[in-house]
């Protein structure tokens, strides 16, 4: 931004616009760095992190129809009101079969390879929290979630040596009965959840076969 008075002139994107405020109200405006403006994969990349910033960065990364942006492991994904062609077999294999999801584009898979990763290497339990707004995509993202858990096991074959055999579809089956006891119309979704969930999955050690849900 650049000021002259009482007047400060924001440019993005080709368009060119002034406002008027208060001078102190100018004085306070962080001077805006050119990395700022790109739209980043992750937020902690950025030479200088601040609330402006950080919404300016997922704001240009959806307008590209880049829904996800990260700031280290934490994933912030927003509902693009549209399908879109980013959970195909071909992006699935990627994520599933990489070391490190931060080799990879932002994406909701990332997270479950993190889960599923944090179980083979160590003892310890893993928990992922989804939270948002109504109408955010947060029953969506669970689902994909579970339906990425769920190939990663079958598709290492850890089902059919230690885990229960179909429990896979069994727990991918859950939520529409979930959405039946609660779900309701606001005015910025038709099919809003009116309770908090919460899944618990069980898996075998070593091998990470899906033994239940509850």
């Amino acid at each position: 931004h650049g000021q002259d008075g009482h007047t400060a002139t924001l440019r993005a994107e080709g368009i060119e616009r002034s406002i008027t405020c208060a001078a102190e109200g100018l004085a306070s405006l962080a001077q805006v760095e050119e990395q700022q403006l790109q739209g980043v994969e992750d937020v902690c990349s950025l030479h200088t992190v601040h609330e402006a910033a950080l919404l300016h960065t997922v704001r240009t990364r959806y307008s590209r129809q880049q829904i996800y942006t990260r700031v280290s492991r934490i994933l912030i994904a927003l509902n693009p009101f549209q399908p879109l062609p980013i959970y195909t077999a071909d992006i699935y294999g990627c994520y599933a079969s990489c070391a490190d999801s931060l080799d990879l584009m932002p994406h909701i898979f990332g997270t479950g390879h993190d889960a599923m990763r944090g179980l083979r290497e160590g003892s310890h339990d893993q928990a992922i929290v989804i939270s948002g707004e109504s109408g955010a995509g947060k029953t969506e993202s669970a689902k994909l979630l579970l339906s990425f858990i769920a190939e990663v096991v079958k598709s290492e074959g850890a089902a059919s040596s230690t885990g229960v055999s179909g429990v896979e579809e069994r727990v991918m089956r859950t939520n529409p009965v979930l959405e039946a006891f609660g779900n309701a119309m606001t005015a910025r979704n038709n099919n809003s959840s009116r309770f908090g969930k919460w899944l618990d999955l069980h898996f075998s050690a070593p091998a990470l076969g899906m033994l239940g849900c509850r």
